[in-house]
């Protein structure tokens, strides 16, 4: 999926500057999605411990913005109307 590789690209490109301090949470969706679980390590910063590289953290919705727009649009069109007697929120 091309939008997943420009987060894969951008977190990897993070990961190898220089004083940066790597998101674990986010080595895990990659190590993830690449089908690297149990205990894996994508950065030096997690090496020693435990971790557990779950499957499920590769299940993220990676959408564009105008097919997100889309579809709130269409939800908002499919509210229930506003029926007698309820008040607003």
């Amino acid at each position: 999926m091309e939008t997943y590789r420009g987060y894969e690209e951008a977190i990897r490109w993070v990961i190898e500057l220089p004083f940066q301090d790597p998101s674990v949470i986010n080595a895990s969706i990659v190590s993830a999605a690449q089908g690297r679980y149990g205990n894996y390590y994508l950065t030096q910063k997690t090496a020693g411990s435990t971790l557990w590289i779950n499957p499920l953290m590769s299940l993220y919705w990676f959408l564009t913005c105008r097919r997100l727009r889309s579809a709130t649009c269409s939800f908002r069109s499919c509210r229930p109307r506003k029926r007698p007697g309820m008040r607003s929120t």
